[in-house]
């Protein structure tokens, strides 16, 4: 059995892992455990059910790791559902563990999600406010949507919900903000309207439309009762009097401070006037564009990084030089070649022929 285990062929390791299912027992765990190795995939869907039979704590690092596998993740989710509330606990541990592989990570709220119970809840809502993944923060508020449409009785941590609303709220208008600058800083010096300050501007409109479905979910959580999809799907619509059927039921079901704050992001009204109705939510935005720039750096993903780092070449804005050389290098190597290829034409540059100022 342990020959077959290691070495057999696929057929054989199948057959195996069927034998188990139908015949279990704890002497096999390792035997399985060998089989999970194989790099075949029909081997390791045959070995799941098995797993699921004899339901060793020691089966759960392996069925973590086929989860990012889309033919796998179905069953391995089955199989450690099936192990009950112990398992919960060390979900909750590679939650929290940011140097587990990520594909893993964004895997685990909707894992956690179909226990459907509140320990389940309490985990996601603890994990929501720290989590620094924005997906894996998205799936975490899926999860929870899911278990609340599931279970509308079950109880949420309003406390936590609202104060989360309120850094997604100031997230937005941060957003919104920044559009509203780099368009200035345009009007100020057209030399700055590029093609990649174009890209910039877009990217920061995705991640504000981003959020602003992260808001309607947390605002779903809060309110159980109130069918906030239908209301977000309406707002997005291109029929006028769809949209003015869902501002209208939003600002009945929103009360202060959020109600004028929220309607303002998601109205037809230009970035500025949003902005100006951000109410407790606003936050400071650099109007200096450079000072815009290097905060972009800081607050920005891969993407925006890359983006603002070819901006900063492209502009020869010497002064974000320093800036750019204190960006950690990415896994993926974009914002790495980025930054090489813009430090290298600095150093190519007379000092005499780069803009000190922004």
């Amino acid at each position: 059995i342990r020959a077959i285990a290691r070495t057999g062929a696929s057929e054989a390791r199948i057959a195996l892992a069927q034998a188990i299912r139908y015949s279990p027992g704890a002497g096999y765990e390792q035997t399985l455990l060998s089989l999970a190795e194989c790099e075949d995939t029909r081997v390791k869907r045959a070995v799941i059910p098995a797993m699921q039979e004899i339901l060793s704590p020691s089966f759960v690092p392996k069925l973590l790791e086929m989860l990012p596998d889309r033919g796998l993740r179905a069953p391995a989710r089955s199989a450690l559902v099936a192990m009950g509330n112990r398992t919960l606990e060390t979900l909750d541990e590679a939650l929290a563990d940011p140097a587990l592989d990520t594909r893993i990570r964004r895997q685990l709220p909707r894992t956690i999600s179909q226990f459907q119970n509140e320990q389940a809840v309490e985990i996601l809502i603890r994990h929501l406010p720290r989590e620094p993944d924005g997906r894996v923060r998205y799936r975490i508020l899926r999860g929870l949507g899911r278990i609340r449409r599931a279970n509308p009785s079950i109880e949420l941590d309003e406390a936590v919900l609202q104060a989360v609303v309120r850094e997604t709220m100031e997230g937005i208008f941060w957003l919104l903000g920044a559009k509203v600058e780099l368009r200035r800083g345009v009007r100020s010096d057209p030399a700055r309207a590029t093609v990649v300050q174009g890209l910039i501007l877009e990217l920061l409109e995705h991640k504000e439309q981003l959020a602003i479905e992260r808001l309607f979910r947390l605002v779903g959580l809060l309110y159980p009762e109130e069918d906030l999809r239908s209301m977000y799907r309406g707002i997005r619509s291109h029929s006028r009097e769809v949209r003015a059927s869902s501002l209208e039921l939003l600002e009945n079901v929103l009360a202060p401070p959020l109600r004028e704050p929220f309607l303002a992001l998601v109205d037809d009204l230009p970035d500025e006037e949003a902005r100006h109705r951000a109410g407790p939510y606003r936050v400071a935005v650099p109007g200096e564009y450079e000072a815009l720039l290097r905060e972009l750096l800081v607050r920005g993903g891969v993407g925006m990084r890359s983006l603002v780092a070819h901006h900063v070449g492209e502009l020869r804005l010497r002064n974000l030089v320093d800036d750019l050389r204190r960006i950690p290098p990415d896994a993926g190597g974009l914002v790495s070649q980025t930054l090489e290829r813009v430090l290298a034409l600095f150093d190519r540059i007379d000092p005499r022929e780069a803009p000190d100022g922004g």
